[in-house]
């Protein structure tokens, strides 16, 4: 109502002043507002400036009575108007004697509303008759006056009701008061902490409660960032929940994992929103909430759930949803994945024997076995009973390979699962039997991939227990016959059945250099097997190791036996090198080694290695060529092209020789691409100081390409196949022969299919091409 009163008032007392300065402006009469007991000048007319002789600005803000400090009765007269609020007019104050003239003042009172008058309002009369204009602007400045006084009085009457408004006033500001009294005590000692970070994330307001949480005094968490309390963990998450806050306005309320001032770490449920302040930059209001309990309580439920209470595995239910997981990762990685279903062989046996309580025990120590032969990424789980389940994720996209790497783990489950178990203070020995399946991601459903493992289980056990079976035919018929290979291999070892053929290298006259000696394996009921057929499995099951000594062992007694005969003596002999052999830490030892026992010319070796070898740790590489080439071992890369072909092994590593890849060779006559292959190639090692030498050459037209273009080493069908070692013998006693009678040496090509077709040919040992 007051506030009403005032809106009211008000504009007619502002058009009233705004009027009467019209007015005085105009006015030939001095006119001025003074204002406060001082009577300090607020506004002078035209007129006033001429009466006084003083510019308007050095007027303003000055006392009256220092412009007039004579005018005993004006100044008098105007404390009584400040005093009393009542207008005085026609206040005569005459001159001194010299000067005829008087003065007339006019003063009226500017109300407030108050016992105080806003201002004094003066007019001054410098003449002894008043002019009709004068008496006309009196006129109109005492109807003002009434007006003001007329105002006064509601002024006095809003001020009285005023009065009883501030008396509620008060009241509701000492509730308020209250109120918030109040409220800083739920703030401060609220069961949850309260945080208020800045426009810069900074802390700057922390209940008690809050720095309790984040173990800190108080004074010591305000300007820091909150961000320096979250877990490493939770970063990421949390600063995207609170830019969404602090940018958007959306309300967030999420779990977050803290860590106090001493490292300690605590699970709290962090509640935030935007608060905007007008005029200043907008703040983020945070709760926190201690839930490690509930976390905990969570947790025990999830496992309770999800896991097996006895083995403290995975049940059924847990892996299930892996399973899904890893099906669909499998359509998108197109990698395979494996399941292996695992039941032990005479569980219930022992639990009818030896008790439940037993039967526990052996349950408890399988789990750890099979937890302790899978990746981290796989998972182990118990279905129930004795039947357990293991799930591979990320294997091979082959099929072929994913089995091998599924044949692998189930062989390390079934050896561990048959090492004896201590139970209740006594030895016991038991077996499992093993099902495996393969998934890719198709439309199989869980059930069926279980079952098709259940199966292959059931398989296993019918062929005798501890066994492990493939679902599928074709992968238990790949896994068998690797199975068979692995122990032919070793009893082949062990009664030496590995022979070594040879192939001639010759010069650009045709002139026997050397061989390449190419391992071969004579199968008691296969006959003669390709290496393609066994190396690659040797080099994945280990067994390379042992077939390269032999190799190494075999080449240094031929070069012995060679050594002894004029014929053959200024031979050498180059053997291959697989990457898993050179990458053993002993293979430079077990070389020497070698070569010691033999006796043999070191220069008269030559490693072949392929590119895959070179490849591995570049240092380790470097070290083992130096460590052999100083005792004077050559070097060849075989396949050179077909590989990476840096340009960074020919220059740090001692090469001695490089062997143009077969596939450039056999087309370069009529594939301009090979044949500028083959050129840059030669070219290269001319440059480097590196022989070239040509394997696959099978027509005399390339080996007259090669002759044009630099290469003067070949080895190739042309030249002869591989072969016994009395063939090469054969060949190297021709040619000494005919160097006797110093007659030239003419290399008889047999009329073969390969002359005309390369693609039709193939050795009789069923090795590809020239090797």
């Amino acid at each position: 109502m007051v506030a009403e009163l005032q809106n009211t008032i008000q504009p007619e007392i502002s058009l009233l002043r705004m009027s009467w300065f019209a007015i005085a402006d105009g006015s030939p009469l001095p006119m001025a507002e003074v204002e406060g007991a001082e009577h300090i000048l607020r506004y002078v007319n035209p007129a006033f400036c001429r009466f006084t002789a003083i510019p308007k600005e050095k007027l303003i803000g000055r006392a009256f009575s220092d412009i007039a400090p004579a005018e005993e009765k004006c100044l008098t007269s105007l404390n009584l108007v400040y005093a009393g609020g009542q207008a005085i007019t026609h206040i005569e104050d005459e001159q001194s004697a010299f000067n005829p003239m008087y003065r007339s003042y006019s003063i009226w009172p500017v109300p407030t509303g108050d016992n105080n008058p806003l201002g004094i309002i003066l007019v001054v009369t410098e003449t002894i008759s008043l002019h009709w204009e004068a008496v006309a602007m009196n006129q109109a400045l005492m109807t003002g006056s009434v007006r003001q006084h007329e105002l006064t009085e509601e002024a006095q009457n809003l001020l009285e009701r005023l009065r009883a408004e501030m008396l509620v006033s008060k009241q509701a500001h000492e509730a308020l008061i209250g109120s918030q009294k109040r409220y800083l005590d739920l703030y401060e000692f609220a069961p949850i902490g309260y945080l208020t970070l800045d426009a810069n994330a900074l802390i700057s307001e922390v209940n008690l409660n809050g720095a309790l949480l984040l173990g800190e005094v108080r004074t010591h968490l305000l300007g820091r960032r909150f961000v320096q309390f979250v877990a490493p963990h939770d970063l990421k998450r949390y600063c995207l929940l609170f830019k969404r806050v602090a940018k958007q306005g959306k309300r967030q309320t999420f779990d977050l994992a803290l860590r106090r001032g001493d490292g300690s770490v605590f699970h709290a449920q962090l509640d935030c929103v935007r608060a905007l302040a007008e005029g200043a930059d907008p703040l983020v209001r945070i709760t926190i909430v201690d839930i490690t309990e509930r976390k905990r309580t969570e947790t025990e439920i999830e496992h309770l759930a999800f896991y097996d209470s006895l083995t403290q595995l995975p049940n059924r239910r847990f892996l299930l949803g892996r399973l899904q997981a890893a099906v669909t990762d499998c359509a998108h990685t197109l990698r395979h994945g494996a399941i292996l279903f695992i039941d032990l062989d005479g569980f219930k046996t022992l639990n009818d024997t030896q008790g439940h309580f037993v039967g526990d025990l052996l349950l408890q120590q399988v789990a750890l076995r099979l937890s302790a032969c899978v990746r981290e990424g796989d998972t182990v789980a118990r279905l129930g009973g004795d039947e357990f389940v293991v799930m591979l994720a990320d294997l091979s996209r082959h099929p072929m390979e994913a089995s091998t790497q599924t044949q692998k783990v189930g062989e390390k489950l079934l050896k561990t699962l048959s090492e004896p178990y201590l139970l209740a203070g006594s030895e016991y020995r038991t077996s499992g039997s093993i099902g495996a399946t393969l998934f890719n991601g198709g439309q199989d459903s869980l059930e069926d991939l279980l079952k098709r493992a259940d199966l292959a289980v059931y398989c296993a056990k019918s062929a005798g227990r501890n066994r492990l079976r493939f679902f599928d035919p074709e992968m238990q018929i790949v896994a068998t016959t690797k199975a068979i290979l692995d122990a032919d291999l070793r009893k082949a070892l062990q009664e030496r059945q590995f022979v070594l053929f040879y192939q001639p290298q010759v010069d650009h006259d045709g002139r026997l250099t050397g061989a390449e000696a190419l391992v071969r394996w004579r199968h008691p009921t296969r006959g003669l097997v390709s290496p393609a057929e066994f190396i690659p499995f040797a080099e994945e099951s280990g067994l390379i190791e042992f077939v390269g000594q032999w190799v190494l062992e075999t080449a240094c007694a031929q070069l012995v036996a060679w050594s002894a005969n004029l014929a053959t003596a200024h031979l050498r002999l180059a053997i291959n090198v697989s990457a898993h052999e050179f990458c053993h830490p002993e293979f430079v030892s077990r070389t020497l080694t070698a070569i010691d026992r033999f006796g043999i010319d070191p220069r008269k070796l030559m490693l072949e290695l392929t590119e895959s070898a070179m490849f591995t740790t570049v240092d380790e590489t470097l070290a083992k060529m130096n460590a052999l080439k100083t005792r004077g071992v050559r070097f060849s890369i075989d396949d050179f092209g077909i590989g990476y072909s840096s340009l960074t092994y020919l220059k740090n590593m001692p090469l001695d020789q490089l062997k143009l890849d077969r596939s450039f060779i056999a087309d370069a006559l009529t594939n301009p691409n090979d044949a500028a292959i083959a050129r840059t190639i030669i070219a290269l090692g001319e440059s480097l100081n590196i022989e070239v030498i040509a394997e696959g050459v099978e027509t005399e037209g390339q080996r007259k390409f090669l002759a044009l273009h630099g290469c003067h080493a070949y080895q190739g069908f042309l030249f002869g196949r591989p072969g016994p070692i009395e063939d090469l013998l054969r060949m190297a006693r021709a040619e000494s022969m005919a160097r006797a009678v110093h007659k030239p040496v003419l290399i008889q090509k047999k009329p073969t299919i390969g002359q005309h077709n390369r693609n039709k040919v193939k050795a009789i040992d069923g090795s590809r091409p020239g090797k």
